[in-house]
């Protein structure tokens, strides 16, 4: 793993991201879909992918789905205060999925509160 808990980019990785969009494509283009993108190494983890990754897996999926796709995409792993935020800056997320923030009330505001500012 590099500084940050974060691992390595791997070769593949796009051609990985490209798989799993294929299947997306299978839907109907008028059927919306609602994609939850969650890095297995985020997982329970301290840290969330850096947004510049979370960027290009979510750029990766828009360009196999083509124009015209109902898909819309959350991030979720290691969601914090802040997190949504960083995402937004490189990427235009419809939101994320709030896991063990949502134990902790103090957390769970935050980051709710981000996503209404957001």
């Amino acid at each position: 793993m590099r500084r940050g808990g974060h691992p390595p980019q791997r070769p593949g990785r796009r051609d990985h991201v490209t798989r799993q969009a294929a299947v997306l494509t299978r839907l109907p283009r008028e059927r919306p879909a609602l994609v939850l993108y969650e890095p297995a190494w985020a997982i329970g983890g301290e840290h969330p992918a850096t947004p510049g990754h979370a960027a290009r897996v979510l750029t990766g999926l828009h360009e196999t789905l083509g124009p015209g796709h109902h898909v819309r995409f959350l991030y979720g792993g290691a969601v914090l205060p802040g997190t949504y935020t960083a995402l937004r800056r490189e990427a235009a997320w419809d939101g994320v999925a709030i896991g063990r923030a949502a134990q902790d009330p103090v957390l769970l505001r935050d980051v709710l509160h981000e996503l209404e500012a957001g």
